[in-house]
């Protein structure tokens, strides 16, 4: 195991060798669980993790017996990733590829298939919509027969759904990205023009459009979970887990009480 020598949760976002480990410690408090609960089969599978970023996760689900590959398009960052898969041994190898480009992946991913792919944390990243949907119609070639894709976001309209989480002032500012942009240039003179930056390639993916773009590229929603509280934020921030309640039903309502949406699919 990844050694932790200070609380992996907080300020994961200061430096790379801190974000691997906030990585492994979301693989193992709260991914790993989810899959066991939701009886997806970890050991001796082959497993995809794109966007693995710096494959903190990847090297995690290694740990237990898979055969992992992670993909991501920077490959500096899943250095250290690499240096621990290969110190301990374990099936893990990492590839860079941007996701986007269908010959990329293909190059990487020709003759291989998955029982599990994870898109942990990377489908809102796509700058827009449109390529949620082409990227799952297009890992369907790469699925095994009777194997899953974990896919978990937070919705776009949700309180933190701008990913504040990453920037000190703001972190704790409820739907700050929705603000006008005088009031986010008032209340983070320093930092905005770095958050606008980054909220660019953020593509407002909420719960309704990405079960769509699942179903327009043939996947079946195999298990849904919603939360108001998603577990990370027990290990982040020490607040209890709540699960989505009856008010989370509500089509509208869902979009903005949603902190975590995870998704298991499965081809029709």
């Amino acid at each position: 195991m990844i050694a932790v020598k200070d609380n992996s949760y907080k300020d994961p976002f200061d430096a790379p060798e801190k974000f691997i480990r906030y990585e492994y410690r979301m693989a193992v408090d709260c991914i790993l669980p989810r899959l066991f609960d939701w009886g997806v089969k970890v050991r001796g599978s082959r497993i995809l993790d794109l966007g693995c970023g710096a494959g903190g996760i990847t090297l995690a689900l290694a740990e237990n017996a898979a055969n992992c590959l992670g993909i991501d398009l920077n490959p500096s960052q899943f250095v250290e990733a690499s240096r621990l898969a290969t110190e301990r041994s374990v099936n893990a190898e990492f590839a860079s590829a941007n996701i986007l480009k269908a010959n990329e992946l293909h190059r990487i991913l020709v003759g291989r298939s998955f029982q599990l792919i994870l898109l942990s944390e990377v489908l809102e990243h796509l700058i827009t919509c449109e390529n949620v949907g082409f990227i799952l119609q297009h890992l369907r070639t790469y699925l095994a027969p009777q194997a899953h894709i974990y896919v978990s976001f937070p919705p776009w309209f949700n309180p933190f759904g701008g990913h504040q989480a990453g920037w000190p002032r703001i972190r704790y500012v409820p739907w700050f990205h929705l603000m006008p942009s005088r009031i986010k240039r008032f209340i983070a003179p320093k930092q905005i023009e770095q958050y606008l930056t980054f909220s660019q390639e953020l593509n407002h993916l909420t719960i309704g459009s990405f079960e769509k773009s699942a179903m327009r590229a043939e996947l079946k929603i195999f298990k849904r979970e919603l939360f108001h509280l998603r577990p990370e934020y027990y290990w982040r921030y020490g607040v209890p887990t709540m699960r989505s309640s009856i008010i989370g039903k509500i089509p509208g309502v869902r979009e903005i009480t949603t902190t975590g949406a995870f998704y298991l699919l499965t081809n029709r």
